[in-house]
């Protein structure tokens, strides 16, 4: 499967877009495309088949996102002062699974490494049905997101996937 990964910093060219439903299985017709199609799952899976390989978008997914500081510091040698870097996490909720994590130095990116990582993941796997957070924070940087792509935001007092893998974190660098 071929996957475009464009600098939207940048305008890229539209072509057209649409919206296709289908309540039976569908083929495309066999063509030579000079241009890409993107593909984001609302309802349900769609299977993709380009040439031999085969993919599935799925839209029924609901996910956790937190950000916070590790559990442990980190030093660059032993020389130099320990610091807690930033801790990205989605989890997917439903299974229990970590889905992306990232580790970055800078409290500023919060919003930009979030949006960036969610939009990576909608594009490859789906938007899903609903994303839950812990914080005022979180909801202010995915608001406005959620709202344009039809995503329940919904702010909840605990993240049980994304507690016990920090918690798990912590208890390995104790020993």
């Amino acid at each position: 499967m071929d996957y475009l990964k464009a600098n939207i910093s940048e305008p890229l060219n539209f072509v057209a877009c649409g919206n296709f439903i289908s309540e039976e299985n569908w083929t495309h017709m066999k063509r030579i495309n000079d241009n890409f199609e993107i593909i984001i799952g609302i309802n349900g899976t769609a299977y993709i088949q380009q040439d031999h390989e085969k993919s599935e978008k799925k839209g029924n997914m609901a996910l956790q996102i937190d950000v916070c500081y590790t559990p442990y510091p980190v030093q660059g040698s032993r020389w130099e002062r320990g610091h807690f870097p930033r801790l990205f996490i989605i989890a997917d909720k439903n299974n229990g699974t970590i889905v992306d994590i990232d580790v970055y130095e800078d409290i500023d990116e919060d919003a930009n490494v979030t949006l960036n990582k969610l939009i990576n993941l909608c594009l490859s796997n789906g938007v899903p049905k609903e994303i839950q957070v812990r914080d005022d924070k979180m909801v202010a940087i995915l608001q406005d997101f959620c709202q344009k792509t039809g995503i329940n935001l919904k702010k909840v007092n605990q993240l049980r996937t994304i507690d016990d893998m920090i918690a798990e974190m912590a208890n390995r660098t104790m020993f």
